[in-house]
């Protein structure tokens, strides 16, 4: 059988150089204790994480798009109802639970601000705000590497588990190329995770609503204005807007997959 070809990506234990220099300051800008997949698969091609990053840093440093961001609206209140009203997959671990709301929640916090960053790198021509804000400094980290779940490699996973995260993947996100394995879900393939909070999940994905809630976050997005007093060039290159774009879903997407994952773990949603 092939073995699958997923996303190139620079890990943030493999970085060197200018790279970890730009992973320090994307964890600084974000207030999270890791780099998004965005980031570094951008790494993996030489200039295109620099050039990306200086667009993105000062934007997303602006009051306004934190604001922005903490105020898109996934909808997951529309979402179908745990399939039959069956109970949701709770763990009896505590010390999982926990670390499973810090996980989620960081990475609802870094994706909503991914997303208004991507959206703005494909239309950088929005109408801008007409009151200007002081930009604000890094945000403190709100969690510690410590506080989430550990983030599995695919490739030293069980047969069974990667072979579902990989379909997945593929169900939610699909494209020609390379699969885009997002790093949220990674954090829950450990044995036998997936496949009990799957099943709460699927029907939304059968249904088409959640590709509806994705599009409508973007939506949502692509209405952000641009700060006074920034400005973002337009990528010139194929390679970086192709990238972006596809990100562009994923990051919404995994927005609401997050909000989907806490309602199959218990949590209201």
């Amino acid at each position: 059988m092939t073995k699958p070809t997923l996303l190139a990506e620079i890990d943030e234990s493999s970085s060197k150089g200018e790279v970890a220099v730009l992973y320090t300051r994307i964890r600084a800008t974000l207030g999270v204790p890791f780099v998004g997949l965005i980031y570094r698969t951008l790494a993996a091609e030489p200039g295109r994480l620099e050039w990306v990053w200086a667009q993105l840093e000062p934007f997303l440093a602006q009051p306004d798009i934190r604001d922005a961001a903490a105020e898109l609206d996934p909808g997951v209140e529309r979402m179908a109802p745990l399939a039959g009203g069956a109970q949701p997959a709770l763990d009896p671990d505590p010390e999982f639970l926990s670390r499973a709301a810090a996980t989620l929640a960081a990475y609802d916090h870094m994706n909503r601000l991914n997303l208004i960053g991507m959206s703005a790198l494909l239309q950088p021509d929005r109408a801008h705000s007409t009151t200007a804000r002081s930009a604000v400094p890094p945000m403190p980290a709100i969690w510690a590497s410590d506080d989430l779940l550990p983030m599995g490699d695919p490739s030293t996973l069980p047969d069974e588990d990667r072979d579902l995260l990989l379909r997945i993947s593929e169900s939610i996100l699909p494209a020609a190329g390379p699969i885009l394995v997002p790093s949220l879900l990674r954090h829950f393939a450990d044995p036998g995770r997936l496949a009990k909070l799957w099943p709460s999940i699927l029907p939304n994905v059968e249904s088409g609503l959640l590709k509806r809630a994705a599009r409508d976050l973007r939506r949502q997005a692509a209405a952000v204005p641009m700060p006074a007093g920034i400005r973002i060039q337009r990528p010139a290159g194929p390679a970086i807007v192709h990238t972006c774009a596809r990100f562009e879903v994923a990051t919404s997407t995994m927005i609401v997959i997050g909000m989907l994952l806490g309602r199959g773990l218990g949590w209201a949603g």
